[in-house]
């Protein structure tokens, strides 16, 4: 009921759903192609042990995610049988926050915590150095780290990992992708307002002069500025 619509890849990488999944309106509304909401019984899926990183050294990761607020960490998509043996993991953290990790030294998790039961578009990446986060089209941490050498772990969807208590999301997931390179910070903008119709700031940060900080260099950082000017704090005086 999975199936890998891509066509990019010849071999199709379908993944295998616990249960009987139960389709619910997703991000594009109520269409055939549904989003599911995940249970502890239902909805999450295997897709293979297939390694997308294995000649790139390099992955995105992306899927809509609906959070229900419930405190417990739960898996959007990794490659992931235990802690100790998983290649990357993306997860929600039990207070809503988003973590993309694994055991080496690659652990990327900001602040932002998920909106309760709205749809937040939810985006890692890894470049070969770098991991990234997105929400909502946005840059929200950063850090330099590795991948593992479990090359071998199950690809979970909608789960933590391929145990008997896998940790299924806690909400409602859609459209979830997996790329065998990182995504550009422009490319993952321009699909978040293709989808959501919001206009993400794409570069961040922006300038040094978007004193306000909203993505914007315009009058009202001018303004800032001005109200600054000629402002001195040398001793005893500034010779101007």
């Amino acid at each position: 009921q999975y199936i890998d619509v891509s066509t990019e890849d010849p071999e199709p990488h379908n993944a295998d759903p616990n249960g009987s999944p139960l389709f619910v309106n997703g991000i594009l509304g109520p269409t055939a192609e549904g989003a599911v909401q995940m249970t502890a019984a239902t909805g999450w899926a295997r897709a293979g042990t297939w390694d997308p990183s294995q000649f790139t050294d390099a992955v995105t990761l992306s899927a809509w995610v609906k959070w229900d607020g419930t405190p417990t960490t739960t898996g959007i998509v990794g490659k992931r049988d235990s802690y100790t043996a998983q290649r990357w993991t993306l997860a929600v953290r039990d207070n809503g926050t988003v973590r993309f990790y694994n055991p080496s030294d690659l652990d990327v998790w900001p602040d932002d915590v998920l909106p309760v039961n709205e749809w937040v578009f939810v985006v890692a990446t890894y470049d070969g150095t770098e991991g990234r986060v997105y929400l909502n089209g946005e840059l929200k941490g950063v850090d330099t780290g590795s991948l593992t050498s479990t090359v071998d772990a199950m690809i979970m969807v909608g789960a933590l990992e391929d145990d008997t208590t896998p940790g299924p999301l806690a909400g409602v997931l859609d459209d979830v992708k997996i790329y065998n390179y990182a995504r550009t910070s422009h490319q993952i903008a321009a699909e978040c307002y293709d989808v959501s119709g919001y206009k993400p700031c794409a570069i961040w940060p922006l300038s040094p002069f978007d004193f306000n900080l909203d993505c914007m260099v315009d009058l009202q950082d001018l303004a800032l500025f001005a109200a600054e000017w000629l402002t001195c704090g040398r001793y005893p005086n500034c010779d101007l």
